[in-house]
């Protein structure tokens, strides 16, 4: 009895072994199986880090919006950089972040678009889905046709990618073309904007301008800051680093003549053709040295006297200057002084002339009221000119009437100021490109308009598409939904591989 019970319990331990390897060997079959038919075409994209090949340029709706190798923003980056080839000669970064901002809006557009589309449950039909991922560039053959052959070269993954590409263009177009069939205008609303583009205003303005500004302000001025206006003749010697710059401090200080060491340390010695003398004022040197000590050192200097090495303020070299002159002050009958300090006050002072010029015709306009504008504008030599203002300037759809004046097209600050005016009444001095005016509004006329300067039907109706698309696409960004991080990501991009 004790030997059948022993061999039971040697059977049943066999068994159990047996199925402890049957279990661990199909397990392993199918963690094969699994890996094979499904992680395995997955690999690609599951090594697709966005650490070595994307750059988080903001988020929407919490998920991270990235510039990546092929992806939508980067063909956008690709095409704009294209269009736009011919200003990026001179490797202009602001050309570049135009292109690189305009490339990044244009996709969050896409994005904002697309989630439009999605939230509002749209959705694409098979027939229409299918043509265009037959169509897709990945499948076509050499003559433009789908190939099954090439349609199976492509991994799963790539696939998937494709579809869900094609799927968001077409969710994005057809959002778009919905928002512009359903934006309806009445006929009447289209006809009382078409005849505003008759409505015109008559204007009559005078101006001064910076050349106005007279020359005994411009001597006053440098009477305030003699300091400014210094000025000394000088040669210099620029070197590359310190070493340079002190043995050649070292050969001057022996005796050597300035332009035999300019020479000697010139960059061309073949060619040399000696150093140039040029008259320097005070505030000249100031713009291009770093220390104020140094600019004192210079015009401490008497005739034939040479300075020790001076660093520029922009850190690229160093100089040594020689003055050729006593120290000068300004002089009121030199043309030359008062054209460089009248330069100065242009360039760094403007506010100086534009506030003279605007108390100049202010004066003028309290003369107006007494003795009228023909005999005071006269006496000032004044020449009033003449200019059409379009009512209708502010939607853009009309053509400009503006001729002397068409640099303020596009200024709301100067139509504010038009459409301000009452019949014969002249606004206050207006500032604006380097000059300074007095309007007048002369009269309101239904002038007779020909028809070519009429606004067309058809693109008066496409810019307002335009402005309704624009509008929904304002209000989907303006939700709080979209984060912007652009400049950290543009400006990290010379650190980006």
């Amino acid at each position: 009895m004790r030997k059948r019970v022993n061999q039971a319990k040697e059977v049943i331990s066999k068994v159990d072994f047996n199925d402890k390897k049957v279990g661990t060997w199909g397990l392993l079959a199918l963690i094969v199986i699994v890996f094979g038919f499904i992680i395995a075409p997955l690999m690609p994209g599951l090594f697709d880090t966005t650490d070595s090949s994307s750059l988080k340029f903001g988020s929407y709706k919490g998920q991270p919006v990235y510039y990546e190798k092929d992806n939508k923003f980067a063909q956008y980056v690709k095409s704009y950089s294209n269009f736009y080839s011919k200003l990026k000669k001179n490797n202009s970064l602001d050309i570049e972040y135009f292109i690189w901002n305009l490339a990044f809006m244009k996709y969050v557009e896409d994005i904002a678009f697309i989630d439009l589309a999605k939230t509002n449950s749209f959705y694409v039909s098979k027939n229409i889905l299918n043509k265009n991922l037959m169509n897709s560039p990945v499948y076509l053959d050499s003559s433009g046709n789908f190939s099954p052959k090439r349609y199976n070269k492509v991994s799963d993954y790539q696939k998937f990618k494709i579809h869900n590409e094609t799927v968001d263009n077409l969710l994005s177009s057809n959002i778009q073309v919905l928002l512009s069939s359903s934006f309806i205008l009445p006929d009447s609303l289209l006809n009382a904007i078409k005849s505003m583009n008759e409505i015109r205003r008559n204007i009559v303005y005078v101006s001064l301008s910076y050349q106005d500004f007279p020359k005994d302000e411009v001597i006053s001025y440098a009477d305030q800051n003699q300091k400014l206006f210094k000025s000394l003749d000088i040669v210099s010697i620029r070197f590359k680093n310190l070493s340079d710059a002190g043995g050649a401090y070292e050969k001057l200080s022996k005796g050597m003549p300035f332009e035999e060491v300019a020479k000697f340390y010139s960059e061309d010695v073949t060619n040399f053709k000696g150093i140039a003398s040029s008259k320097k004022y005070y505030f000249d040197l100031d713009l291009v040295l770093e220390k104020k000590e140094d600019l004192a050192a210079i015009f401490s200097l008497k005739m034939n006297e040479f300075t020790s090495p001076i660093k520029s303020k922009n850190g690229n070299g160093y100089d040594i200057y020689k003055a050729l002159s006593n120290i000068g002050d300004f002089d009121k009958n030199s043309e030359h002084d008062i054209s460089s300090v009248r330069n100065y006050i242009e360039t760094y002072e403007p506010s100086v002339i534009e506030t003279f010029l605007e108390k100049k015709l202010n004066d003028i306009l309290t003369e107006v009221n007494f003795d009228g504008p023909q005999q005071v504008f006269k006496k000032h030599n004044l020449v009033l000119k003449k200019d059409v203002v379009n009512l209708a300037y502010n939607m853009n759809i009309y053509p400009s009437t503006l001729r002397e004046l068409s640099v303020f097209s596009n200024s709301k600050d100067f139509y504010d100021v038009i459409f301000d005016l009452k019949e014969g009444q002249w606004s206050k001095p207006f500032l604006a490109d380097q000059r300074v005016y007095l309007f007048s509004f002369s009269s309101s006329v239904n002038d007779s308009v020909n028809s070519d300067n009429l606004i067309k039907e058809d693109r008066m109706l496409d810019i307002f598409y335009q402005a309704n698309n624009k509008l929904v696409l304002d209000y989907i960004l303006n939700k709080n939904n979209f984060k912007e991080n652009f400049n950290e990501a543009f400006f990290s991009l010379q650190d980006f591989s």
